[in-house]
């Protein structure tokens, strides 16, 4: 009796050893995951500042500000997780020097130089006369178009490619027909049931009604997963995602090419199949019109004419040459592939260019 207390203690001695060595363990693997989880944030914080920099420095040279950026061009108040300080201007963003390729110059004269319309340039002893912009970060934006190709910008030794698209351009969810809409989805691969589905029910979704479509969804088919169907236009594209036939797959396919909240005409910078769902165009005219926005030159409402051909009265009051305020900006790190930022901005005369939250996608 006397050897097996000894034992017992020697065994409870272990156990509590274990116990604390078990304790030791778990504090070190949360110590490390917290370390790993702020590390990242901060990471990601540094990317997302990055990126509006990145930014920033794209919509002032579309906007001809680069010489008033830090009055002209704001960010949100909204930045990643973090983050120890709110840019709310150009001026605290690392803003690095303008790359070529965009409609303006800028640089090298003063505001007195600026002015004049015709002389030399005193300092390098050019004779061309400098570039007059238009008044407004809007009407700059209008006069010069978006990039048609993806820019290349280095922000703090890294390099981002910066794609900046119209935001209201796309195929609008409140506007366009059913028709128009299973045209959208068979064009960008969708099969023709899935698209008449999708179609159907995005009809049902925004309309004030009740009544069921052959293949739409209503009230209840949207109560059984404890969803309320709006019966009322769309206040987003992500309302996609309630319906019954859309998928993950299908909506990250589609999301860009769509929008809520413009006038019902297509950009012509959007997406092929955004063009090509237009009613009464023509794949020939389809080719020109993007054949034409590649070049970078803005074009006209007469050049969209000749360009549309026989379907100029069809497809023309569907279509705008000139793009909105409402801007969506792509950045992607090249040292990072995979990773991408997205953002919008808005751009007007009166209040010059706002650049909203940043998310990774």
């Amino acid at each position: 009796m006397g050897a097996r207390r000894p034992a017992f203690a020697l065994m409870l001695v272990i156990s509590a050893c274990a116990m604390i060595f078990a304790l030791a363990i778990s504090g070190a693997v949360a110590l490390r995951s917290a370390t790993i989880e702020a590390s990242s944030m901060h990471e990601r914080a540094a990317l997302e500042r990055e990126a509006r920099s990145a930014m920033a420095v794209a919509l002032a040279g579309l906007t001809n500000s680069a010489e008033s950026a830090g009055d002209s061009i704001s960010t949100s108040a909204e930045t990643g997780p973090g983050a120890d300080s709110t840019p709310t201007s150009a001026e605290e963003l690392d803003l690095p020097p303008f790359p070529s390729g965009l409609p303006f110059e800028f640089g090298g004269g003063n505001d007195e130089g600026d002015q004049g319309s015709s002389g030399s340039d005193s300092d390098s002893g050019s004779t061309s006369k400098k570039q007059q912009s238009p008044k407004g970060a809007f009407a700059a934006l209008r006069a010069a178009g978006l990039p048609s190709a993806p820019l290349t910008i280095e922000v703090g030794g890294a390099e981002f490619r910066v794609t900046v698209e119209d935001a209201q351009g796309g195929l609008d969810l409140n506007r366009a027909d059913e028709q128009r809409l299973i045209d959208y989805f068979q064009l960008v691969g969708v099969g023709s049931s899935t698209a008449v589905e999708i179609a159907q029910q995005i009809v049902d979704w925004r309309d004030e009604d009740d009544f069921l479509r052959p293949h739409g969804a209503e009230r209840d088919d949207y109560r059984r997963a404890n969803i309320e169907i709006r019966n009322a236009p769309f206040q987003s594209v992500e309302e996609l995602r309630y319906l019954p036939a859309m998928t993950p797959e299908i909506f990250n396919l589609v999301r860009d090419d769509l929008c809520v909240g413009g006038d019902g005409r297509t950009y012509i910078g959007a997406s092929e199949a955004a063009l090509a769902s237009v009613p009464g165009i023509s794949a020939s005219a389809v080719r020109s019109i993007r054949s034409a926005a590649a070049t970078g030159v803005p074009v006209e409402s007469s050049q969209l004419r000749d360009l549309l051909g026989l379907a100029a009265d069809t497809a023309g009051p569907s279509l705008r040459t000139s793009p909105s305020g409402s801007l969506r900006i792509t950045v992607e790190p090249l040292s990072r592939p995979g990773v991408r930022l997205v953002g919008e901005a808005a751009v007007s005369d009166r209040w010059g260019v706002r650049i909203g939250a940043v998310s990774l996608r």
